[in-house]
């Protein structure tokens, strides 16, 4: 008998442009849609931060008294916001300055002497405004002058230093008193 031989017929493959183009359109939309997915499926980072604001008596951020007479009451609204990731103890002080001699920085607090001092626990994401829901703090001024300060500023009690520590975070308002 005789052996016949099989002939394998080879496919020949060509790689033409637009194949070459195809393939690279292929990968690189694989490749894009693996890092939008991997992206999507990333935890959102935390920013964590605490926050103070001061709206006038009109519960706006505008309509702060400018002018005023010595001993009229001043109404604003003061708040402060808690994005921590947990329970905090935060202190809100009110200081009353003059010519800008004391203004904060960063990382160092007014010289002013303090007028009032307001104390609260915050959950983490819990917004907070002091004196009362719906009440705004009433300040009163009993000098005369040009220029005063309304300073805001917000501490933290650290459970490491058992002591209360500035945020940084602090807001003003600038009035003339009037007698």
């Amino acid at each position: 008998r005789r052996k016949r031989r099989r002939r394998r017929r080879m496919v020949k493959f060509e790689l033409t442009e637009d194949t070459a183009v195809l393939i690279a359109v292929g990968i690189a939309t694989v490749l894009v849609l693996g890092m939008v997915v991997t992206a999507a499926m990333q935890p959102k980072p935390v920013e964590h931060f605490r926050a103070i604001y001061v709206l006038g008596p009109k519960h706006m951020a505008s309509g702060y008294p400018t002018k005023v007479r010595v001993g009229e009451p001043i109404y604003v609204y003061v708040g402060v916001y808690n994005s921590m990731g947990r329970t905090e103890l935060v202190r809100v002080l009110i200081k009353v300055g003059a010519n800008a001699t004391s203004i904060p920085s960063g990382t160092k607090p007014s010289s002013a002497p303090t007028y009032a001092t307001y104390e609260r626990f915050l959950a983490g994401n819990e917004t907070y405004e002091f004196e009362g829901p719906g009440d705004p703090v009433t300040i009163r001024l009993d000098k005369a002058g040009m220029n005063w300060e309304l300073i805001f500023e917000l501490w933290y009690f650290d459970e490491i230093t058992r002591s209360y520590m500035f945020t940084g975070n602090w807001c003003q308002l600038w009035l003339n008193v009037t007698g």
